[in-house]
């Protein structure tokens, strides 16, 4: 009997041995990701960064430095409302996020919508979009125009009352284009006034406001007496956050690894008295 109970210790201490060995790989290998996750960011960052200094070019010359010479739908490519793979050129257009740009709207004005669920500085609302005419240099498409972010009501039947939207015509800007969340990629638009919308999926903004837009959205930087807060959040975690939690795995695994040698220990150590006992019998 003593002979079973023995072996049955043995095995489940094998077992939980080789559960360990599996557990502990495992939160290496996600504190290895998480570290080279941090170290695209960081250079994605350092790019950002420089970005910020380099003088605004003409939309034009970024057009024909980036080769955007394709309408959206196909640019982006035919996944992009699907998102069921990765998108090489949709990857290659968010790799130019932050160039500073320089754009002429024709009237100042256009169509606006708003994109919900968005928080700003602790506070929930709106991201205020516009959709202005691009000038000669933009052949005949319009572009999205982030104009800032406004703070909604509790009662969700109200919008923002909006004031004037009236832009100057030459503006000077950023372009971007955040990541879309595969779960969650449809426009959603409400019927309302202005449009409510849960993404800004540019494809089927086209088909809503029938026009053809730049594959890019643009927020002007330095507008004067203007009402809404800018926001530029390029990325939704910083290096540092990975970093962090590389370290959290880690930790995680020495915690792990070291819990499952004093058990190691204290049992081998118990055996070997059982053994010198029984020995001297």
């Amino acid at each position: 009997m003593k002979i079973e109970n023995k072996a049955w210790k043995s095995k489940k201490l094998w077992f939980t041995a080789v559960l360990t060995v599996v557990s502990v790989s495992i939160l290496i290998k996600l504190g290895f990701w998480q570290l080279d996750r941090g170290e695209q960011k960081s250079a994605y960052e350092l790019a950002l960064q420089e970005r910020e200094k380099v003088s605004a070019i003409a939309l034009s010359d970024f057009i024909e430095m980036s080769e955007l010479t394709e309408r959206p739908s196909s640019l982006l490519g035919e996944d992009y409302l699907t998102q069921s793979k990765p998108l090489k050129h949709f990857e290659q257009l968010q790799a130019l996020n932050g160039t500073r740009v320089k754009v002429e709207i024709e009237g100042g004005t256009g169509d606006v919508f708003l994109l919900d669920n968005q928080i700003h500085e602790g506070r929930v609302g709106y991201l205020v979009f516009m959709i202005g005419q691009l000038g000669e240099a933009g052949g005949g498409q319009s572009i999205l125009l982030d104009l800032g972010f406004v703070e909604a009501s509790r009662d969700r039947t109200i919008l923002p009352n909006l004031s004037d939207l009236s832009v100057p015509s030459n503006l000077s800007g950023r372009l971007y284009l955040k990541s879309t969340n595969p779960l969650s990629h449809e426009l959603s638009a409400e019927n309302t006034l202005p449009v409510r919308v849960q993404n800004v999926n540019i494809a089927e903004l086209e088909g809503l406001f029938e026009v053809n837009l730049f594959p890019m959205v643009f927020q002007p930087i330095g507008l004067k007496n203007w009402d809404y807060e800018p926001v530029w959040v390029p990325l939704p975690m910083s290096s540092s956050k990975h970093f962090g939690y590389a370290v959290q795995w880690f930790a995680m695994a020495a915690v792990l690894a070291l819990i499952m040698l004093m058990i190691s220990y204290r049992f081998w150590m118990k055996k070997h008295r059982i053994d010198s006992v029984e020995s001297r019998k």
